[in-house]
């Protein structure tokens, strides 16, 4: 707006929403020349979410605040998936004040809680995480008066921070938040396909892929009787007021008979035979949500109380891992339970436990029950699988964990969720507002904002929804899958690349041997475990090689040929891999990479035939104890003038907590002041630095003095 030296103006600012804002005026002379800012604050209507920001990320707890009009004095925080989805109330159990006391009422009066609450917002959701939306109910100190309803703030729950910034360091890349380290390997690429893997400090167990569900309908949800539950030393009762996530049933136990709270509830039968079809060797998630009320308490007489159980019958005895104990009274938890059954096992049985004494009338429920089984295909410490094509797919699967959230996974086991509304249609998480979910028939189909379609569809004796085929703009643009369905698993078996038309249109290169023009990528999974504690091997359902079929001139026939081969160590991890056409896996010269772990299954050493080896270390630094945090990265030097001597190594060190203004010993002033300067309102709230190889402090977590505000060079 334009106005004379000496003049005033009068300007109209309609905010599009509730809540504070800050309105920023400058004057700019003709010579373009800016005055310092003055600031003017105010509040829109009654009452508005002032945290979390709008699309922001969390890991696993959030500070969420409101700002309201004096006469609101009281507050209760609500959550839903996105638009149209249930709405219920934070429970209480999950919330905190700001000094982490506990919240007890309801409608919490907002002096008491601080600048902000504590949601614990990953025990609300369960492990899934993903998209959600929080908003404030405000109160008068009077409850006649009329509530204010502010609006709904969005954000996204990562449990492992995957989204934060990283950086190279070596082979592979640092979160420089969370201090996981990952290494991401392409062993084939061939006609446009490839397979890949990733490996993470932090999460040594993402290969694991889960399976289809091996519980009934009605024991996932005790949705119409207590058919396939039973029990002993307990009265079993399907409550049908009261369930988790909208349900309004849940199965209720109440110990009888055991003086010691030997109190459960078997699922699917007990120690008498390997139950719900689990076989020996072979790993599974037992999964439940599980409410206890205040009037039961945390202390149940039993040790197994609380918690569930998987037993087993083997030669030595049994064998009983349990899940952990509820944590809070008063709202539903999500308890999980991964088991390996022993090779040797007899019988196998699962029991979720109550656990308090004969006749206390003390209640436990159970909801949404699940057992599937667990695989990985390149070890538990790899998640990998298909990717490429002409849409550069690297999508896997889309399951529905809860009735109002669909999630999306890749085979690198990032995900993507969506909120699911009572109409059916979804809404994505921030960030990923250019992709459209939508339901088509029985299968479900993703559409990028490039023109991309992937379809999703239930194979054979699954629930679960993997990719059918990825489709792009261009005629010849659709990749296809086919799967092994084999006990109820959806393990990919080959890709079919972009075929012309013209080229099998009528089997879609789907025969035992394509047709020619055909491009196809093929996993091959090991039968039967030859792995041992002195020599690598196979171990069944492991993948074993991957082959590409495709028109061989010289043999005027359509050939497979393997292009990666794997062999496992005896604990079923990966420990070499390499490209069979360039020697067989007898040649001692060989080009391959063997694969080393710590005793918590992180990748400590690559070793590829002809490279010096990489070495990493791991550890504790800072407020995150979390032990997978990358310290530094280790490789063997050469001698200066010599081509195979070594002598020494140089190492690339990690420092985590950088101050972040020179006064407190960082190597910049990032604070508010000093980011306001030049126009940045979001400020940082962490530092990590990265040392290469020619200096190298002698801490990880940072203090005022070491590095120092002049150490960082």
């Amino acid at each position: 707006m334009t106005v004379s030296a000496t003049g005033t103006a009068m300007v109209t600012v309609t905010p599009a929403a509730d809540g504070h804002r800050t309105l920023r005026v400058q004057a700019k002379d003709k010579a373009g020349n800016l005055s310092t800012a003055v600031v003017y604050d105010f509040l829109v209507g009654q009452g508005a979410m002032v945290q979390p920001a709008e699309g922001a990320v969390s890991a696993r707890r959030v500070q969420i605040a409101v700002d309201a009009q004096p006469k609101y004095t009281r507050v209760t925080y609500q959550w839903r998936r996105g638009p149209g989805a249930s709405v219920y109330d934070v429970p209480l159990a999950n919330l905190t004040k700001q000094d982490n006391t506990p919240i007890t009422a309801p409608k919490t009066p907002l002096t008491e809680i601080g600048a902000y609450a504590n949601w614990s917002v990953l025990e609300t959701l369960g492990q899934v995480g993903g998209v959600v939306q929080v908003r404030a109910t405000l109160y008068t100190n009077s409850d006649t008066d009329p509530a204010y309803i502010s609006e709904w703030r969005g954000f996204t729950v990562d449990p492992d921070a995957d989204g934060a910034a990283s950086d190279e360091v070596g082979p592979g890349s640092v979160n420089l938040l969370t201090g996981d380290y990952s290494v991401n390997v392409t062993d084939v690429d061939e006609f446009g396909l490839s397979s890949t893997r990733t490996a993470s400090s932090r999460g040594t167990d993402r290969g694991w892929m889960p399976q289809g569900q091996r519980l009934t309908a009605n024991q996932q949800d005790v949705s119409t009787d207590l058919t396939g539950f039973s029990a002993t030393t307990a009265t079993l009762t399907r409550d049908t007021t009261f369930g988790q996530d909208g349900s309004t049933d849940s199965l209720k136990v109440v110990p009888t008979t055991n003086t010691s709270g030997d109190s459960f509830a078997m699922v699917g039968g007990d120690q008498n035979a390997l139950q719900l079809g689990m076989k020996p060797g072979r790993t599974y998630r037992f999964s439940a949500w599980a409410h206890v009320p205040s009037a039961t308490g945390l202390s149940p007489q039993n040790a197994r109380g609380l918690r569930l159980y998987a037993g087993f019958s083997t030669p030595g005895g049994f064998v009983e891992p349990t899940s952990r104990k509820v944590p809070y009274t008063d709202a539903w938890a999500e308890l999980t339970l991964d088991f390996t059954v022993p090779k040797d096992a007899t019988t196998a049985f699962l029991r979720l436990y109550n656990g308090f004494p004969a006749n206390s009338g003390k209640a436990v429920y159970f909801d949404h029950l699940s057992l599937r089984e667990l695989v990985a295909p390149f070890g538990p410490e790899w998640a990998g699988g298909a990717a490429g094509g002409v849409t550069d797919n690297e999508l896997h699967s889309l399951t529905f964990p809860g009735k109002d959230v669909a999630v999306i996974t890749g085979y690198d086991d990032s995900t993507i969720t969506f909120a699911k509304s009572s109409d059916g249609t979804f809404s994505p998480e921030p960030g990923a507002e250019g992709l459209i979910l939508a339901a088509s028939g029985a299968d479900y189909v993703l559409t990028d904002d490039d023109g991309t379609v992937t379809r999703f569809r239930k194979q054979t004796g699954s629930d679960v929804h993997v990719v059918d085929s990825v489709s792009g703009t261009d005629e010849a643009s659709t990749s296809r899958y086919v799967y092994d369905t084999t006990d109820g698993r959806t393990l990919v078996k080959r890709v079919i690349g972009e075929a012309e038309p013209g080229v099998d249109d009528t089997g879609q290169c789907t025969g035992a041997v394509p047709a020619r023009g055909c491009e196809v990528l093929e996993y091959v999974y090991a039968s039967a475990t030859t792995a041992t504690a002195a020599t690598p091997g196979d171990v069944a359902d492991r993948v074993k090689a991957v082959r590409v079929w495709s028109w061989d001139p010289a043999a005027n026939a359509v050939n497979a040929v393997d292009v990666a081969a794997y062999r496992y160590d005896d604990q079923g991890r990966l420990a070499e891999a390499w490209d069979p056409r360039k020697a067989s896996a007898a040649d001692t010269t060989v080009l391959r990479t063997v694969y080393s772990y710590d005793a918590g299954n992180r990748l400590a050493k690559i070793d590829t035939a002809g490279e010096l080896p990489w070495m990493f270390d791991y550890g504790k630094a800072g407020a995150d104890q979390d032990p997978g945090r990358l310290l530094q990265v280790r490789r063997p030097a050469l001698q200066p003038g010599s081509k195979d001597v070594v002598e020494g190594e140089t190492a690339s060190k990690v420092v985590y907590e950088v101050p972040l203004t020179r006064a407190a010993g960082g190597p910049y002033d990032l604070d508010g002041a000093s980011a306001a300067k030049w126009g940045q309102a979001d400020v940082p709230t962490d530092a990590t630095a990265v040392f290469d190889v020619e200096s190298t402090p002698a801490v990880n977590t940072a203090t005022a003095t070491v590095p120092g505000k002049d150490g960082y060079q």
